[in-house]
């Protein structure tokens, strides 16, 4: 849009002349002449509003990739988390740029008022994440007031991007009007002014695509969220120094002026605190951070509680953990698959986690195991939970793969026995892409006659029913084993015999896996048998699919919500599927 408004006005050389003006070119005139200022300020003092804007639009797009990343931590990261983050964005600069507007043909000295909210600006960004402490007690007493507005769940999220976004937010919309107005109405004329207005847009609009590119793939990887926080915090309050220093007022008043600013910056920089302190502090109380990283894919924290229990958290997700009940549901996902297939000899994990899955799957002897994760940084967190993942990462028959699980699986040419999933919560933005009926699809290419895909499946009746729904779409012949939670999908129903379990008791490691998964006999693996492919058609019924386009569990508010599903009425025969020998 600023390249385009530049480009026709050189182009045009300004609009054509009139023998009258119109109305709204003497509005126009009126409002450039009312704004005197402008026209007595120096090229220099242009040239530093300018340069103002342009370092206005790194900061505001690079800090809200830092704010996304770190808020995402206390208010977890779904649609409406970010679609909240990013509304309280937009309402802070609009409100700010409403407030202001009707203010700008007034006789004010604009570069101190800009001066004063670029150093403002720069504070804010420092404590942004200070108010978080309140979040808690806060979103208690709001969430009742929006009630009627929206439904409750969004009430925790409104009030963490209030108290972090808004008041930067508010104060950035307040300065950019400001900054625009003083800079367009130096022009002499229609074209040079709409010439200019070109100008300072794409200088900001530039910045900002620089800076959403630096905070993602530099500074948070480099530097942290903090760091990076205080270094964008920096740059406004330097842009605010510069604009001081150029400013209409004495010198007396600027030089103490900068010295105030400069100490309350200070005060603030000591007083901001360690999102990630903060982080563990109000989801994990009484726990300590063991191990933290920020990479470009994922933020991964490693905590440790007083009974020397670890937790992994991805992106503020508990995703593994050192507790006996949470390890076992993880190795359960990997060594039911192994129990259930007659000899498995390739299988693929998709994504690590804490690795127990992968583990348990990587310690039945003749299996060669693919691990695919996304983020070097859960990788690096993995080594912390060798006590429950059988030392998945220095297995000789364990191959890892840093890369996109659905890009793996289109590409790869290799061929699995067994694939098993160590993945998000369906209800977690982006987690679509791992439930829908594309990606069971790309499974089901790479799968080798008689495979099983194990998915773990959890949420309330409706997300239940529209994951399974959409995995015997792909799966008919599934099967649900233990509590209803784990499908083990196949092209056709399976077919149990007791001498494809009996052998595996023989072969150390696959005796193990099995002790592990407390199943030591073929009657206690009948008896984890819930429900085959006919009683899951029907428990879940006819409705929509989950698709790459249509991401209905992402979306949960729009489904009908209520307690976790019930599966006391799902039952089967697991006799149907048991060959006699």
């Amino acid at each position: 849009m600023g390249l385009s408004a530049m480009a026709l006005s050189t182009r045009t050389g300004g609009f054509p002349a009139r023998s009258r003006p119109i109305a709204s070119d003497r509005r126009v005139e009126s409002h450039i002449d009312l704004s005197t200022q402008s026209a007595i300020l120096t090229r220099r003092c242009l040239r530093i509003i300018l340069a103002v804007f342009t370092v206005s639009g790194v900061v505001s797009l690079a800090l809200e990739v830092v704010w996304f990343r770190v808020l995402t931590l206390f208010l977890r990261p779904t649609v409406y988390g970010f679609a909240v983050m990013l509304a309280v964005i937009l309402v802070g600069i609009s409100t700010g740029s409403y407030l202001v507007t009707p203010m700008l043909n007034r006789r004010v000295r604009w570069m101190a008022v800009l001066a004063g909210l670029e150093l403002a600006i720069g504070a804010g960004i420092v404590l942004s994440f200070r108010p978080l402490v309140y979040l808690p007690a806060l979103s208690e007493r709001l969430t009742p007031l929006v009630a009627p507005l929206m439904p409750d769940y969004l009430g925790y999220p409104l009030t963490g991007a209030l108290l972090a976004i808004f008041p930067v937010a508010l104060l950035m919309g307040l300065a950019f009007p400001i900054g625009l107005n003083v800079w367009a109405a130096a022009g002499s004329g229609g074209g040079q002014t709409a010439g200019r207005i070109g100008l300072f847009y794409s200088l900001n609009v530039a910045g900002a695509i620089v800076g959403s590119l630096a905070a993602g793939f530099v500074m948070l990887p480099r530097l942290g969220s903090r760091t990076s926080l205080v270094l964008l915090a920096t740059l406004s309050f330097a842009s605010g120094l510069a604009l001081l220093a150029a400013s209409e007022l004495s010198r007396t008043t600027r030089s103490a002026a900068a010295l105030l600013a400069s100490l309350v910056f200070a005060a603030a920089i000591w007083f901001s605190p360690d999102p990630f302190v903060q982080f563990v502090a109000q989801r994990y109380p009484g726990q300590r951070i063991v191990w933290q990283e920020e990479g470009v894919e994922a933020t991964v924290v490693v905590h440790e509680n007083r009974r020397d229990e670890l937790t992994l958290t991805i992106n503020g997700n508990h995703q593994a953990s050192t507790d006996p009940t949470t390890a076992y549901i993880h190795r359960r996902i990997g060594h039911l698959p192994m129990a259930l297939h007659p000899d498995a000899r390739t299988a693929l994990v998709v994504g690590l986690g804490g690795g127990a899955t992968a583990g348990a799957v990587s310690i039945h002897p003749g299996t060669e195991v693919d691990v695919v994760e996304l983020a070097g940084a859960v990788v690096r967190g993995a080594r912390f939970f060798e006590s429950i993942n059988y030392g998945v990462l220095s297995r000789p028959n364990v191959h890892l793969r840093v890369d996109d699980g659905r890009n793996y699986l289109m590409l790869t040419p290799r061929r699995y026995d067994v694939i098993a999933a160590d993945v998000i919560h369906p209800i977690f933005a982006g987690s679509g892409n791992l439930y829908s009926v594309e990606y069971f699809q790309l499974m089901r290419r790479i799968l080798n006659p008689g495979g099983i895909v194990l998915q773990w499946v959890a949420g309330t009746e409706a997300e239940y029913k529209t994951i399974v729904r959409t995995f015997l779409s792909v799966f008919p012949g599934t099967t649900a084993w233990v509590d209803g939670g784990l499908l083990a999908g196949s092209v056709e129903p399976p077919r149990l015999r007791r001498s494809d379990f009996d052998w595996k008791l023989k072969v150390a490691g696959r005796a193990q896996g099995l002790h592990d998964l407390n199943i030591e006999t073929f009657d206690q693996l009948l008896a984890a048998f819930k429900a085959g492919p006919d009683e899951l058609g029907a428990f879940v019924g006819s409705g929509p699919l989950l698709t790459d386009d249509r991401p209905l569990v992402e979306y949960f508010l729009s489904l009908p919500r209520g307690d976790d599903v019930d599966l006391t009425s799902l039952k089967g025969d697991v006799r149907r599927y048991v060959v006699q020998e």
